[in-house]
């Protein structure tokens, strides 16, 4: 029998004990909700991107493959955050819906990329595209994909890219050079042929682009020479 004088001596041992048991419980607790938070983080992080970008390029044709790839990451990753935190805001509702997203995507309603509205509507697809090229290279996708599956969906998105700056440049300079303003029309080409040479990709739909920029920046030329010429006989 533990004597009088150590009782409350070993009662009060006894509760800093309980006591920091208790501490190190919630230390615990803390630290794996903290750790959840940053797995929703990291997880979750990608969702906006994607979205956001797919909402700009939704008149880009795309294909099906890339989208349903890119719809599924979405779906994944929600269903990974479902895993982690059931009380996700609105998580039951947004599985339900990326899963309807993935279900609905068809094949591409275009086959070409188009028109532009203006400067601003072509940086919003350019950065989209980036961004997606971006998430591809950086190993994104939670289902990883096959490398050639990577490289091909690479090469899909740098393609668009490449059609969607010769969209928008050879239109513009074809409006310049009919407005007569024809130093604004070549560097506008000129602008499409460096980029296109810098950031390609080398492929046989870019050459193209690029043969076709090249001719048209002749007839821009020609035009120039044309005028001049039409000054000096006029004079």
């Amino acid at each position: 029998m533990i004597s009088e004088q150590w009782f409350i001596p070993l009662t009060i041992i006894g509760l800093l004990l309980l006591l920091l048991f208790m501490a190190s419980l919630v230390s615990k607790y803390q630290n794996h909700r903290a750790n959840l938070r940053a797995v929703v983080r990291r997880v979750g992080a990608a969702i906006p991107l994607i979205e956001e970008a797919l909402e700009h390029l939704s008149t880009v044709p795309l294909s099906q493959p890339l989208r349903l790839m890119l719809r599924g990451d979405i779906y994944s990753r929600l269903k990974a955050i479902r895993g982690v935190c059931k009380s996700y805001p609105n998580i039951v509702e947004r599985l339900e819906e990326a899963k309807l997203r993935v279900d609905r995507e068809g094949a591409a309603t275009a086959k070409s990329v188009p028109p532009i509205k203006d400067e601003r509507h072509l940086q919003n697809l350019i950065r989209s595209v980036d961004n997606l090229v971006d998430f591809i290279e950086q190993g994104g996708p939670m289902n990883h994909q096959r490398t050639d599956l990577r490289v091909a969906f690479r090469d899909e998105l740098t393609e668009r890219r490449a059609e969607i700056l010769a969209r928008y440049h050879m239109v513009q300079a074809s409006r310049y050079q009919q407005a007569n303003n024809i130093n604004t029309a070549r560097n506008h080409l000129n602008t499409l042929l460096r980029v296109l040479e810098e950031r390609g990709p080398n492929t046989e739909f870019v050459r193209e682009l690029h043969g076709q920029a090249t001719k048209m920046i002749r007839e821009v030329n020609a035009t120039k020479q044309d005028e001049s010429g039409m000054d000096s006989t006029a004079a």
